[in-house]
Order: C-alpha cells, then structure tokens, then sequence
C-alpha cells in the first residue's frame, strides 16, 4: 500500500475513533435512575434531593386512591427537577392508565416529547415558574416537573 493510500486510511480510523469518543462522551453528561420501573436521564451537574424522596406512598385525591413513587434533584436554589409515578392500582381496583386518561385530565396543552404523548403546562409557584409534562407510560401517570422546561427531552428517554 503506498504512503497516501496508508494516511487516508489511519486518517478515517482517526475520524471514527473521535466520532465514537465524542457520542459516548455525551452519555456521560447525565446520570440514569429508575422510579417505580420506569427510566430517567439526570442531567450533569443536579444532585438528588434525598429529603424529597418518596417511596410507593399511598396518595388520596378527590375520592382516588394511588400509590406515588417521586425523586427530586437540584442545582442550586432555583433549578430543579422533580420527577414523580404513580400507579392508580390497588387491591381490588385495577387502573391500567392511557393517553386517553390523561388527555381527558386537562392538566395542560397536548404535547410529544421524545415519543411519549401527553400534556404540559406552567405553574408559578413563589417566584419559580415550574414547567410540568404529563404523560401515561405502562399503566402508570409519570410527571416531570422542571424549573427549564429544556431539560424535559434529555430527562425523558425515547
């Protein structure tokens, strides 16, 4: 193999090396969590909130019984992320929750993120504007909560 023909390649071998270091490197930027069998990609840089951390608790709303998984993360005093699953199942009652359910919910506008059909909306809570998506995923009602709402498709996986 002549002299160009060598440089070519090792150059290519280089070019695929870099693009393969680079897209794994991406990967690292976030940290991965499962909340009630369900996953989430955490941001660089945000920090669990252990006293924010609930564990298949039970939850009473307006007659509804429902059993509430929820982690929360932080960086700084104005950025969160709060992330929450609950399962509207429970002895003698079961609830397999849709698309359908939550759209009939009205909690906000109908959006897609990564695939996941559901809703978002906007709360002002003290001086935070909170951004919250809302969506149904294997029978259960996943909400992400986030003071950015540009971090919902890095949370949420496809």
């Amino acid at each position: 193999m002549d002299s160009k023909k060598l440089i070519l390649v090792l150059a290519f071998v280089c070019l695929a090396i870099f693009f393969i270091a680079s897209v794994s490197a991406g990967n690292l930027l976030t940290d991965e969590t499962t909340i009630a069998g369900h996953d989430f990609n955490i941001p660089d840089g945000y920090k669990k909130n252990e006293s924010f951390i609930s564990e298949n608790e039970t939850t009473k709303s307006n007659g509804a019984i429902f059993y509430t998984t929820a982690e929360s993360y932080y960086k700084g005093e104005d950025d969160i992320i709060f992330i929450q699953v609950s399962d509207y199942s429970y002895p003698g009652y079961e609830l397999n929750l849709t698309d359908a359910h939550v759209q009939k919910s009205g909690l906000g506008e109908k959006e897609f993120i990564n695939g996941h059909e559901g809703l978002i909306a906007e709360k002002k809570f003290d001086d935070l504007n909170v951004h919250a998506f809302f969506y149904a995923e294997d029978g259960d009602l996943v909400c992400v909560m986030t003071t950015d709402d540009s971090l919902f498709e890095q949370i949420i996986p496809e």
